[in-house]
């Protein structure tokens, strides 16, 4: 009798969490030449076959791959892994050679997710380089899409490479149709024919540590680093750099409740593009309502206003934030203090502090980490006390003003929290 109690309570425990006992790995390899039944790495699929499991993990070696459409039905929260094999994570050692894992795995069209709970993971790459997934097209397609509102996704590692500036392609790299609870983290976005991240009804998703770079604008396609609106709420964007964007500006929304805080906006000399509505900014006519952006760094912007401007709504506020060398930063609908400005005008703020010279460590080789510490600013709550290297701000006594806090700090190792209802992973 007690080992059947003991049988029934396994299998109850198999049938509640199935991922126990039907999680499996499987293999993609371009060009395996064994039998394509994805078990081990001779005999490895040579795409991702069109019908995936839940639960399971999927590893793609380097190589070549198409345009894919992840759209198997959700089984409740339960995930499904699409991974690039690394030397370290690869799953089977059966037929692995390390060649397999040291490239890119390049999808060469459109990645598609139109539906919920997928983890979409390259492993490496940082800054410019070394990305384990690539998504890149000659043509004028989006790159990455969200259809059919979709939710709980996460993306990471991936490197974006559109079609390049100057093509007039009307097109975009990210696209969200409805979308909520998304993760892009740790990607790098460039060369879009018109904005890197476009948005429409997407609600609770996070952008984070994303290094983005150029994109192209016309009278007839305008363009900005992100295109949001539509019911586009509580969204984050944090801890990103962004790289020459000109447009309308360079981070565009309207919403409730959007945070922006700990990214670096900049244009590189010679640049010639601008922004003009601001650089974190919205439309005539649209309303902005709670957004939050704090400790931002803006360098050398040009345009008709490089400062925060909202046409309608109401209780936003701007704290510590740094403009260097920027052209006319203009406020509207914000309450703003704390800020510092070198070389970027005078504005009425209780606590706004000057100064002349340089403050970065290297503006030559685009390093603006400070020099020195600023005048204190306004300390905050969590999670806007990490900066995007991982440092509590104020350990020193100082929390200092812009993207990055001075010196050494105190180093945090959690990950900053998500907005309700989103898991990272």
């Amino acid at each position: 009798m007690r080992r059947l109690a003991l049988l029934n309570v396994l299998l109850l425990i198999c049938v509640a969490v199935p991922n126990l006992a039907m999680a499996a790995a499987h293999y993609v390899r371009s060009g395996a030449a064994g039998n394509s039944s994805g078990t081990d790495w001779t005999n490895a699929w040579t795409a991702l076959p069109s019908t995936l499991t839940r639960g399971d993990t999927y590893y793609i070696a380097d190589g070549s791959y198409g345009s894919y459409t992840f759209n198997d039905a959700a089984s409740g929260s339960t995930k499904i892994y699409v991974k690039k094999a690394i030397a370290s994570d690869h799953g089977t050692d059966t037929g692995w050679l390390s060649s397999y894992g040291d490239g890119q795995a390049v999808f060469s069209a459109t990645v598609y997710f139109t539906t919920s709970y997928w983890v979409f993971d390259g492993q490496t790459g940082s800054g410019k380089s070394g990305y384990g997934f690539k998504i890149t097209t000659s043509g004028a397609n989006k790159l990455l899409r969200f259809d059919n509102t979709p939710s709980y996704i996460t993306v990471s590692r991936v490197e974006m490479q559109h079609r390049g500036i100057n093509t007039e392609s009307g097109d975009d790299i990210i696209y969200t149709l409805g979308a909520k609870y998304i993760t892009v983290s740790r990607c790098y976005l460039h060369d879009a024919g018109r904005a890197p991240i476009l948005l429409r009804g997407t609600t609770d998703s996070i952008f984070e540590y994303l290094y983005v770079a150029r994109n192209w604008s016309t009278g007839t396609e305008h363009s900005e680093g992100i295109s949001a609106y539509n019911g586009t709420h509580r969204n984050i964007v944090r801890h990103s750099v962004w790289e020459d964007i000109t447009g309308t500006g360079v981070l565009m929304f309207d919403g409730d409740g959007w945070e922006i805080y700990g990214n670096v906006l900049f244009y590189t000399p010679g640049f010639t593009g601008s922004v003009g509505n601001g650089a974190i900014a919205t439309w005539t006519g649209y309303s902005v309502t709670n957004a939050k952006v704090y400790n931002n760094t803006f360098v050398n912007l040009k345009g008709w206003n490089t400062g925060l401007s909202f046409d309608l709504g109401g209780s936003n506020k701007a704290y510590n934030n740094l403009w260097y060398n920027c052209e006319r930063v203009k406020f509207g609908n914000v309450s703003h203090d704390y800020d510092w400005f070198y070389n970027s005008g005078t504005q009425s703020e209780t606590h706004a502090q000057y100064g002349a010279g340089d403050p970065f460590v290297s503006s030559a080789l685009y390093n603006y980490r400070l020099k020195s510490a600023t005048a204190a600013g306004l300390a905050l709550s969590s999670p806007y006390n990490i900066d995007m290297e991982g440092k509590v701000r104020g350990s020193d006594g100082v929390w200092d003003r812009g993207a990055y806090e001075y010196g050494v700090g105190s180093i945090n190792n959690t990950t900053p929290s998500a907005p309700g209802g989103l898991t990272v992973n």
